[in-house]
């Protein structure tokens, strides 16, 4: 038969059964213990750190089971499914994933996987990596699953109402009382006790397995309710237990009950069989009276418990409450030398002291407003009643000034008790007052006291100095026994507002006010204020510790400042201090009011007494409670998908990434901090936040390597580093060949630009050829003709002379018109460009060298390189002009030893270069003095820019000058054969010279 409850009906029943099993002395339902804990000091429930979650947090109702895996994180079983908390965030996991939606048992492994069950027997695991596995029946029983626990054999035990059942290496087994000794009948209740003992529970029997035994062994209910509670002899439980017990570090039980959780513990040296001691929290903030569904206990010793509406959280805090007094709340309070406490109580209550345990002490006659304690031990408090005095173990009241006994004098509070090293008590109200062997003098006998416009705040001896603070930003030192006033105001630096508090420096005074917080020394005031711009206002209370610690007690919280930048302060007053915070979140109850000054008092072995509104606290400031446990990172999200696949694809074009990390900080999550950086950016800095989520804009295509670590709420940074790669694929935009083909087009279209400019210049070249063309022909057709004519008529003249000095003067004549002829046909040759023979441009060079170099007796030579090509009459000129010039300043200026000249043929380029071994020169400077007139470089430069060629100067001062003139191939060398013919009759063929060669 298959036995399944509904949630209603399981609850019912597992009450009935545990009010059956308390009758018979049998332990509730089952509490894994993580082993045994040295306990501190105890602390009572009103003592723990309380914090509620309720649905405005997000928190879920109707919690069944509660477990937290390797990671630090909480994972909550709900009638509505599976949820995760990271101490600020519940988030609901697995919701389509997991068989059934109500979980009654969970477990984390040590591995870092989760184990889950719930309704009908199912079991299912999620690795750490998030991979889900889920067992159902077959081969698992069809039952609510209750328990389940991992062995350190390694074997995983799942208790269900109908059987126990294990999995090892993979194959799950059923146990029986045939094969094992494992019970049949149902089952109500199992845990784990702190010896590694599996205990099952029904309704009559226990059933206990041994650390590496394979079977069980029949045991008492007697003897599992002593290991429930690892306590022999004990056999208590609350007749309306609901649900699995929590053991704290104290050993102390938290008991889920149908009224709310209670917390039990035996006191030390009581019977085994004497009842334990029972607290509650007290009401407020949470459903006290609500039944307790389950309690737990996670790995940093927080308690916590889950009600039909709420998650409540249980924490030892930083400091700590002493226990709920109406006395203690805005009291005024002093240690003496023993470390007790005297507690004054402003309202009607006794005054009382404390030292482990409040005690009342006799009523005096009305509220107490200030106490201290002298050097002798001496404890004194004042009040509306009176001034009373405890010395030697009694009481006594000392009689006030005959002034202070008119009820007139009296209506303004005593704020201040101080006494001096000698014994002088000195008293604050309206005014100031000194009791000294019995006399008493007041504000009309202590001279230079401010008296007007200024009320005394506050009271504070140092040795035999007496300090009074006062309102309006006044101080006021009294030296005993003369009783020399000195006062400090504004004037003097004094810049704290209305004075709250006063306390001793090592080299100095502190001074507290409701704007600031100085320290004078050497009569020079010093403000210190905090990093983020913390002034440290409303300071009511200051401790300077031997070590150089500085404690500051006021209304935003506890502050401490370590010696270490204190030290560093004090050598540089202006440098803000890093100082950690204390608050309600640490176990501070309340804040002082700015009325009730010294609010923090230094009692013995490194004890911190903290005064406020609700209370009085304490924290050992030698021993500062601290999580140290290590957060675990996780990466959640980027662009909301999982990276569980180690590296994710965010697609084409995406610019953006947002990624969703945490990590499980439980204790004071709002202090978490987070610090990240993007591996792949020009700028991979690490960023520090407090928010858990990053955001990175106008990302470009390609890799890149997230990386975040979290700290705690005391500054422990996580071991490790979490990371994920992502990344992005670029747009065909986006890609390294489109950009290639814009590059390789952007420089085709500059190369086109560079041939069109070479075509450009082809085609004047072509144009000047054609004009020369012409010109020759003219002349050939004119000037020739006419010439030639000319020579026909003389020679028929000197034929018709008979006189032989007439003729001998025109053949003479005839022999000068033949020249002209001869000369003329040459030049019509030149300017037609019918020539096809190599080069003369060397010859016309060397012979050019001749002529130069003929004063000079610097060597000279020609080197040609290449195969001689005719070049471009049209060109021809400009570079044998520029040539000229550059042999010309080779032999006339450079005072050289050697010239020499080489002319490079090359397909797509003619270049000449010109070089001496003389005196050199300051190419920089010779440019700069280019533009003056009549310098030849101006001229070769504009003649290399019509060619459109390079020139080039380089020379260094005593190092000779090299000259080099680089000419285009199209524009250097002659056209090939009818190339001038086919442009002659096709002007657009112009387009089609093309030529680099």
């Amino acid at each position: 038969m298959v036995t399944v409850f509904k949630k209603s009906a399981l609850r019912r029943g597992l009450v009935l059964g545990l009010a059956l099993s308390t009758a018979l002395g049998i332990s509730s339902p089952c509490m894994a213990v993580e082993g045994s804990v040295e306990s501190p000091a105890f602390r009572g429930i009103d003592q723990w750190v309380r914090t509620v979650y309720t649905a405005k947090d997000g928190a879920p109702r109707g919690v069944e089971a509660m477990a937290q895996d390797a990671r630090g994180f909480l994972w909550l079983g709900t009638s509505e499914g599976l949820f995760r908390f990271d101490g600020t965030l519940f988030e609901r996991k697995f919701a389509d994933r997991l068989p059934v939606g109500t979980i009654n048992a969970l477990y984390g492994a040590d591995d870092g996987s989760l184990w889950v069950g719930g309704h009908y027997g199912a079991v299912s695991r999620i690795a750490a990596d998030g991979a889900l596995t889920t067992w159902g029946s077959p081969p698992l029983l069809p039952s609510t699953v209750m328990f389940m626990t991992q062995m350190p054999d390694g074997v995983l035990w799942v208790v269900s109402n109908s059987g126990v059942q294990s999995l090892s290496r993979g194959h799950w087994r059923r146990h029986g009382p045939d094969s094992d000794g494992a019970p049949r009948e149902l089952i109500y209740q199992a845990f784990r006790d702190p010896h590694d003992r599996l205990w099952v529970v029904t309704a009559l029997r226990a059933y206990r397995l041994d650390p590496g035994s394979a079977h069980f062994v029949q045991d008492t209910p007697e003897a599992a309710a002593s290991a429930m509670v690892d306590r022999p002899g004990a056999s208590w439980r609350p007749a309306d237990i609901v649900n699995d017990e929590a053991r704290d570090a104290y050993g102390a039980l938290w008991i889920p009950t149908a009224r709310g959780i209670v917390r039990a513990h035996w006191e030390t040296g009581a019977t085994s069989g004497a009842p334990p001691v029972q607290e509650r929290p007290a009401p407020g903030g949470g459903e006290a009276d609500d039944e307790s569904r389950a309690a737990y206990r996670d790995r940093a010793g927080t308690i916590w418990v889950a009600t039909g509406g709420t998650l409540e959280q249980f924490r030892p805090g930083k400091i700590t409450p002493i226990p709920r007094s109406v006395g203690t709340r805005d009291a005024a309070f002093a240690a003496d030398s023993s470390g007790r406490l005297w507690i004054g109580a402003r309202q009607s209550d006794a005054p009382s002291t404390y030292d482990g345990r409040l005690t009342p002490l006799p009523t005096m006659g009305g509220s107490v407003t200030a106490v201290a304690t002298g050097p002798d031990g001496t404890v004194w408090m004042v009040g509306y009643g009176g001034l009373y005095r405890h010395m030697s173990g009694t009481w006594s009241r000392v009689p006030f000034s005959p002034k202070l006994e008119d009820p007139s004098a009296v209506t303004t509070p005593f704020n201040g008790l101080a006494v001096t090293s000698d014994g002088a008590l000195w008293m604050s109200s309206k005014g100031v007052w000194r009791l000294k062997d019995g006399i008493w003098m007041g504000p009309d006998d202590l001279r230079g006291l401010p008296t007007v416009a200024a009320f005394p705040t506050s009271l504070y001896a140092q040795g035999n100095t007496v300090w009074v603070g006062y309102t309006g930003n006044r101080i006021a030192s009294v030296e005993e026994p003369g009783l020399a006033v000195r006062t400090y105001a504004t004037a003097d630096g004094l810049a704290v507002g209305d004075v709250l508090a006063l306390a001793n420096s090592a080299d100095g005074l502190w001074v507290a006010g409701d704007a600031a917080l100085q320290h004078l020394h050497s009569g020079r005031f010093s403000q210190l204020s905090g990093v983020g711009g913390e002034h440290f206002a409303n300071i009511t209370g200051i401790v300077e510790r031997e070590n150089g610690e500085v404690w500051l007690n006021g209304v935003h919280g506890l502050f401490r400042i370590d010696a270490a930048d204190m030290a560093a302060w004090r050598r540089n007053p202006g440098r803000p201090v890093p100082f950690e915070l204390m608050n309600e979140r640490d176990g501070r109850p309340g804040a002082p009011s700015t009325y009730h000054v010294n609010s923090l008092v230094a009692g013995k072995d490194g004890r911190l007494w903290i005064g406020s509104d609700r209370g009085i606290a304490f924290i050992d400031a030698d021993r500062v409670v601290r999580n140290r446990l290590a957060p675990v990172i996780t990466i959640d999200a980027i662009n909301g998908q999982s990276p569980t696949a180690g590296s994710l694809a965010l697609g084409q074009g995406m610019h953006r990434a947002d990624i969703a990390f945490t990590a499980p900080v439980l204790g004071v999550p709002e202090r978490a901090r987070f610090r990240y950086r993007l591996a792949g950016t020009e700028t991979a800095t690490w960023t520090t936040t407090t928010e858990r989520r990053a955001t990175f804009t106008n990302l470009a295509p390609g890799d890149y390597r997230f990386e975040v670590q979290a700290a705690n709420e005391d500054g422990v940074w996580s071991t490790s580093i979490a990371q994920v790669r992502f990344s992005i694929a670029p747009e065909f935009y986006q890609t390294w060949w489109f950009r290639g083909l814009c590059i390789l087009a952007a420089l085709a279209l500059v190369y086109a630009g560079y041939l069109m400019r070479i075509r450009h210049l082809g085609i004047l070249i072509c144009a000047r050829l054609l004009e020369r063309e012409r010109i020759a022909r003219d002349f050939h057709d004119t000037i020739l003709q006419s010439l030639h004519a000319a020579l026909l008529r003389t020679k028929m003249a000197t034929d018709a002379i008979t006189d032989e000095d007439a003729r001998d003067k025109l053949e003479k004549a005839m022999e000068a018109t033949r020249d002209a002829l001869v000369e003329g046909r040459e030049k019509i040759t030149a300017l037609r460009g019918d020539r096809q023979s190599p080069s003369l441009l060397p010859e016309r060079i060397e012979k050019l060298a001749g002529l130069l170099g003929s004063g000079s007796s610097a060597r000279f030579s020609l080197d040609i390189v290449g195969e001689a090509r005719s070049v471009n009459p049209a060109a021809e000129d400009d570079i044998h002009a520029v040539v000229s010039e550059m042999l010309s300043n080779a032999f006339q200026h450079a005072e050289a030893t050697s010239v020499s000249v080489t002319v490079v043929f090359k397909k797509r380029s003619l270049s000449v270069s010109v070089r001496d071994d003389g005196v050199g020169m300051d190419v920089k400077q010779v440019s700069r003095r280019a533009q003056r007139p009549g310098w030849g470089l101006i001229g070769m430069q504009e003649r290399a820019q019509r060619l459109a060629s390079k020139f080039t100067i380089r020379s260094t001062p005593g190092g000779g000058t090299t000259v080099t003139l680089s000419v285009p191939g199209p524009i250097a060398y002659w056209l090939p054969p009818g190339t001038v013919a086919r442009l002659r009759g096709r002007r657009w063929a112009l387009w089609s010279f093309v030529a680099p060669g």
